[in-house]
């Protein structure tokens, strides 16, 4: 079972919500326009738990995701679902050209991973 541990505002973070599972797992979501879940919830993947923004401290709306796992920070580039793209959003057939797009945060769901 996943459930939200922290649903807040912070100077740093802005809006930010902390979700943890049984098995040590801890994503961190933050600079939200607005949350979407409530302390104390329980939260499914896919489900969204905020809209992206600009709140607390920095510049321009971001995804802004921290994973941990039994309290360690580890890269989570791995594992996100791309479907038939790459996080880098190039297509299998551009071969050697690798196209670094930038996807548009403004107002995006945050999904729970």
């Amino acid at each position: 079972m996943r459930k939200v541990i922290e649903a807040d505002y912070d100077s740093y973070y802005g809006n930010y919500v902390v979700i943890t599972d049984s098995k040590g797992y801890t994503t961190k979501y933050a600079h939200m326009d607005s949350l979407t879940v409530s302390l104390g919830q329980s939260v499914k993947k896919s489900d969204t738990v905020g809209k992206s923004g600009n709140t607390g401290n920095g510049i321009g709306s971001r995804l802004h995701i921290e994973c941990l796992y039994n309290g360690e920070y580890y890269n989570p580039l791995f594992y996100f679902e791309a479907g038939t793209q790459t996080i880098y959003v190039e297509t299998p057939d551009e071969e050697q050209a690798m196209s670094y797009r930038r996807i548009p945060m403004t107002m995006q769901p945050y999904r729970y991973l």
